[in-house]
C-alpha cells in the first residue's frame, strides 16, 4: 500500500513537471512574440487549453487533498484555498516533501490496515 501512495506521488510530480513546463512555455511565448502568440491563440485558443489543463490537474489535486490525505478538516481547506488561488505556484507549494510523503504513506497505510 505504501509503495503504491508513494508512487502514486510520483505521477503527479511528473504532472506538476509537465504543467510547469507547459505554463513557462506560454508565458516566454507570450512575452517574447505577441503577434505570434496572437495568432495562434486567434487558431487554437491555446489560453482556453492551458486553463483546461490546469483546472484538471487542480481538481485531481484536491480529490488527493480531500480524499486521500489524511489530515484535519482545517488544514484541508487551507490547501484547499492555496491551490485554487494561488495556480501552478500553489501546486508547488502543496506538494509534500519526503518527510511529509512518507508520514502520509504511513498514515494511510494505517489506516487502510485497521480497517
Amino acid at each position: 500500500m505504501k509503495k503504491q501512495i508513494l508512487q502514486d506521488f510520483k505521477r503527479l510530480k511528473i504532472l506538476l513537471i509537465i504543467a510547469t513546463i507547459i505554463q513557462i512555455s506560454y508565458l516566454v511565448i507570450l512575452i517574447t512574440t505577441h503577434d505570434f502568440f496572437e495568432t495562434i491563440n486567434n487558431e487554437y485558443s491555446i489560453d482556453k487549453i492551458i486553463s483546461i489543463i490546469s483546472y484538471t490537474i487542480i481538481a485531481i489535486l484536491l480529490w488527493y487533498e480531500w480524499k486521500i490525505i489524511i489530515s484535519e478538516k482545517k488544514e484541508k481547506i487551507s490547501n484547499t484555498f492555496m491551490l485554487l488561488f494561488l495556480g501552478i505556484i500553489g501546486m508547488w507549494l502543496w506538494y509534500p516533501n519526503k518527510r511529509e510523503l512518507d508520514k502520509i504513506a504511513e498514515d494511510i497505510t494505517a489506516k487502510h490496515n485497521k480497517d
